[in-house]
Parts: structure tokens; sequence; C-alpha cells
């Protein structure tokens, strides 16, 4: 019995620390999810959510601001984005709602001279104590009209926090599908924000009617007041191709005040080159995704 119990301690210790780290590294149960994801989404594709699919890709491409970019981090690992180059943002806010344990985005935003408040109730970052007077955390999550236990609405989070709103440069939402509420409930007040940085989740239920028609309304109202400068397939996510056209299931975007434009400067003609230059992945042993076929 006392060998049974060794041998039981032994084989849990394999399976929590090596075969599950075996299993999530290698992405199969990644592949699983997508594989579902995409199955259910081939089944209930219709006409319909076709044509959703193209009115908010031609209202994204429509409002395209290719410019310079300098990406926060490393390309090939997630948490990564990208920001415009010619900004100051010396002595400026980021505002990085979403951040699990990967906090490279508000490390490099410190480099560039940026404070850096982070914001999740899910885990705790940690964060290296040289950084400690210049990045905070937060133990709370932002919400919309949704009410959802430890979160709070955008602008009762600022008051609380005491932050001063003109300082605040870059807004960062990560919240795994709570992002369309926010944005739906409170553009309003989001729209003073010189740059947004947004993973776009569950974009594979544009096949439901009512979504499709969610999505649009969100997407539509966004755009009234900013210009994509970035787009980027999450690699970790699933995908299809509608009419030859990839749509993913998560959408990075990066999107800058359509105030700050200066319409005689914006870049006239599409680069694809630039365009696929400015891809990052989030999953170095994914596949290497791309929007170039949403120009075609």
């Amino acid at each position: 019995m006392k060998y049974f119990h060794k041998l039981k301690f032994i084989l849990r210790i394999f399976y929590t620390r090596i075969f599950r780290s075996i299993v999530f590294r290698s992405g199969i149960l990644l592949d699983i999810s997508n594989n579902f994801k995409k199955e259910l989404f081939n089944r209930d594709l219709s006409i319909e959510s076709m044509n959703k699919v193209h009115q908010i890709r031609k209202l994204i491409l429509n409002s395209f601001y290719q410019t310079d970019l300098i990406f926060l981090g490393d390309k090939y690992r997630d948490g990564t984005y990208p920001v415009l180059e010619k900004r100051n943002y010396k002595d400026k806010f980021l505002l990085s709602f979403g951040v699990g344990n990967n906090i490279i985005l508000e490390i490099e935003a410190v480099k560039l001279g940026m404070t850096a408040f982070s914001y999740d109730h899910t885990t705790i970052p940690k964060i290296p104590p040289r950084l400690k007077s210049k990045i905070f955390y937060f133990p709370i999550g932002i919400t919309g009209k949704n009410q959802i236990p430890q979160t709070k609405k955008i602008d009762e989070l600022i008051s609380s926090s005491n932050l001063n709103f003109s300082q605040i440069e870059i807004l960062k939402l990560d919240i795994e599908g709570c992002e369309w509420d926010v944005i739906d409930s409170d553009i309003e007040f989001i729209k003073e924000i010189p740059q947004l940085i947004i993973e776009f989740h569950d974009l594979d239920k544009i096949t439901n009617p009512i979504i499709a028609d969610y999505y649009l309304k969100v997407f539509s109202n966004l755009l009234k007041y900013y210009a994509p400068f970035y787009l980027s397939p999450n690699n970790y996510s699933g995908w299809q191709y509608v009419d030859s056209s990839l749509w993913p299931f998560t959408l990075e975007m990066g999107l800058i005040s359509k105030k700050l434009i200066n319409r005689s400067l914006e870049t006239q003609l599409f680069n694809r080159v630039k365009f696929n230059k400015d891809q990052s992945f989030n999953w170095p042993f994914g596949p290497r995704l791309t929007l170039e076929s949403w120009w075609e």
C-alpha cells in the first residue's frame, strides 16, 4: 500500500507538470477546440452570415490607415502589439485590461516613458520589482452593460484610480469576448482615447443572425471615431475561408482616433509588403496567417 501511494503520487506529478505541459505546448487541445469551432462554423454558415462577413470586412478596409508602427514586444510572442511610431509617449498612460501573466506590453510601454495600469480579476501578473513604480496592477476587471462580479465600468475604474484622463494614450482590451459589450456600452467615453488595441473574440459566432447584426453594429459605431492601423488574425484561434477571404475567429486590431489623422498624409495605395511585414504571430508554432486576402 505504501508503494502504491508513492506510485500514485509520481503519476499525479507526471500528469500535472509534464503531461499537461506537453499537451498544451504542442497545441493538441487547441487543435481539437479549433476544429470543433470550424465544423460548427461551416455547418451554420448561411448567405446572410456571409454577407455580414463581407460588410464588416469592407467597413474595416474602407477605414484602414496604413502608417509607421513600432512593436511593443516580440512579434512571435503572445501579448505583443504595435503602436503608432510617430507619437510622444513620455509621461502618458497605458490602460491594459486582460493581462493574465503576460505583461510584455506593459514592460515595453514603460521603455517608451509610459506608466502602465493593468487590470485583471482572474490572475495576478508578476511585476519585476524594478518596475513596480511604473506598472500598477489592480485585481478587478472591466464590464459594460452586463454586470459581472469583480468588474466595473471603465469610467468608474478611471475615477477610482484617480487617473488624469488627458494622459491616457492607449487602451488595450483583451477580455475574452467582453470587448463587444464594453465598446457598445461605453464608446462615448472611450472615443476620447487616442489609440486602442483590441482583440475581438468569438467571430465564429457570426453565423448566428442576431450576433451578426450586433457585431456589425459595434464595428460601425467604433469606426465612426477610429481608423484601424493594424489587423492581424490571432493564430491561437481557429479560422475559416469565406469566399476565398480568411475569416479569423479572433482578430487583433490597433486603432487611431480619427481626430489625430492628417488626411493629406494617409497612404493612398495599400502596400502589401508593409502589411505582411507588420503581421505578428501569437503562437510561434502555429500557422502563418495573414489578412492579405482581404484586399483581393
